[in-house]
């Protein structure tokens, strides 16, 4: 046995002391990208044995999480990582013991696949994958990759069974994951010796503050806190549902979701305040509180607080202002006008966008675009020789949801999206009629998320490319919380209760018929 232990650490030594030298040698200079890949491959490599481990819990704990692969070519984020990580150790398991692990439940899992050969086919007629990050002289490309790591995504969460016992515990490494956010405007807040840390949190998040910062816009907006304040906001409403969020026994819960409400409209985007009301009124529907004392109540409490701050808006940040745009009150000129261009040139580029719809039907535009395209389009939107949306229809981001889909993909990819979407809320709605008592907060809850964003997805703003990773990671959460409560174990005294009871004996005898 010494023997052995000492074998063990000489072969301790013989792979961690090289690897230490070699990852030495390439911090000497950290910033070249071949350098900063193979320390990452480094990382893995030590971490392999809690990746084999753990690997079905890491896509939902980075699933909503802004942190990135900065030594990657094109930044993909973490989430993407381990989905497909997650997935290639599943079909590996799967194929020794011929057990079928990727597809628990076909009739959701059967659109995505259709929906990603859609994608691949599409991908293939229109350019391939030859990208600037993998040397090429294209762009775009990661749109294709987020799209199908959405949907590898949904294999790999759905795949894991969640226990009953660890569902609230899910439930809050899932949604609070989004918390990671705010983080990109700490760093901007505190300054440039901290900007190294953009290499692991997204610095897209903070780009509207930034711009604010540097006099390129008016208002300075806090996108990370946006996100933030949302995320909490669905943790909260999973958690305790409307009857719980409203239980003055507990008065902290009402102003927490009041205060997290505040806090995503500092990101200046209507488009959270739209999104949060519609979740609520999802979920009054879903939890059958419309003909309750509840509903009143609530009515009359979002009254009296509107009385309350809507006479002094003008006197908040401007952020909120914008956020609050939306509704019949008066803000500064300032916020209003930045809202209201932005709202000009989204009806103009959708008018211009329209009548290519025809063209591309049957074959979707794809993702990838030329670079000297956009460069000359920038330019000539800087001359005034092009309008301001063109170089947004250049990259394909139409900011409305079925335009999104049916020109990059045509008619066939609409139709794969809408029978995703068909399946899975007739999914969502059966395990929130049929689940298992325990889960009734949290399935509701999916099921009003679901609705409500595919509702925001179709009239208000969509990006199909982003938020398709919604649709799929509400599924493939979905369906593993409710397979592991479906596998759960009765224990004896619940089986004993399941069983069919005997019939009860008759008070009087039955009278004997026998010849005497």
């Amino acid at each position: 046995m010494r023997n052995l232990a000492m074998l063990r650490i000489l072969i301790l030594f013989a792979v961690v002391v090289p690897l230490a030298v070699y990852i030495g040698y390439l911090l000497a200079n950290p910033y070249n990208s071949r350098s900063m890949g193979e320390i990452g491959l480094a990382i893995l490599f030590l971490l392999s044995p809690l990746l084999l481990k753990d690997h079905h819990f890491l896509p939902f704990m980075f699933w909503n999480a802004t942190l990135n692969l900065w030594f990657i070519p094109g930044s993909p984020p973490l989430w993407l990582l381990f989905s497909v990580l997650s997935v290639g150790l599943i079909f590996l398991s799967g194929s020794l013991h011929r057990r079928n692990v990727l597809l628990p439940v076909p009739s959701v899992g059967a659109p995505l696949v259709y929906l990603g050969a859609v994608i691949v086919v599409t991908m293939q007629l229109t350019g391939g994958v030859s990208t600037e990050a993998m040397g090429g002289d294209k762009f775009g490309g990661k749109g294709y990759m987020l799209l199908l790591g959405a949907i590898t995504g949904f294999f790999a969460l759905s795949s894991h069974q969640i226990p009953l016992s660890r569902a609230k515990w899910y439930v809050a490494i899932f949604f609070l994951s989004g918390l990671t956010a705010a983080v990109s405007d700490v760093i901007l807040g505190l300054g440039q010796p901290f900007y190294f840390l953009y290499s692991f949190f997204s610095p897209e998040v903070a780009m509207y503050q930034a711009e604010g910062e540097l006099g390129f816009g008016q208002i300075v907006r806090l996108g990370g806190a946006a996100l933030a304040g949302q995320s909490v906001c669905n943790f909260l409403i999973a958690k305790f549902g409307i009857r719980g969020l409203v239980d003055f026994r507990h008065p902290w819960r009402p102003l927490l979701f009041l205060l997290c409400f505040g806090i995503a409209l500092l990101g200046g985007f209507r488009s959270s305040f739209i999104a949060i009301v519609l979740l609520v009124c999802a979920q009054f529907v879903f939890e059958k509180l419309l003909r309750t004392a509840i509903f009143p109540a609530t009515i009359m409490a979002t009254f009296l607080l509107a009385i309350c701050v809507l006479p002094f808006v003008n006197r908040l940040p401007l952020a909120v202002q914008r956020s609050l745009s939306i509704l019949p009150v008066q803000v500064d000129p300032a916020a209003a006008l930045d809202a209201e261009g932005t709202s000009e040139w989204r009806w103009e580029m959708w008018k211009a966008v329209l009548p290519d719809v025809p063209k591309y039907l049957f074959l979707g535009k794809g993702y990838l675009f030329n670079s000297t395209d956009m460069y000359l389009t920038q330019e000539a939107a800087r001359r005034g020789y092009a309008s301001e949306f063109d170089s947004m229809i250049v990259v394909g981001g139409y900011h409305n949801g079925p335009l999104t889909t049916i020109i990059p993909f045509g008619i066939w990819g609409a139709l794969g999206f809408l029978w995703f979407c068909w399946t899975s809320i007739r999914y969502l709605y059966r395990k929130k009629e049929q689940g298992r008592p325990e889960l009734k907060n949290i399935n509701t809850f999916l099921l009003s998320l679901f609705c409500s964003s595919l509702l925001f997805f179709l009239t208000i703003y969509g990006q199909f490319n982003l938020d398709l990773r919604i649709f799929a990671g509400i599924m493939g959460f979905s369906i593993a919380l409710n397979r592991g409560a479906e596998n759960l174990k009765l224990s004896p005294p619940a089986l004993r209760q399941s069983r069919v009871a005997p019939a009860p004996p008759l008070r009087k005898p039955l009278p004997d018929l026998r010849p005497a």
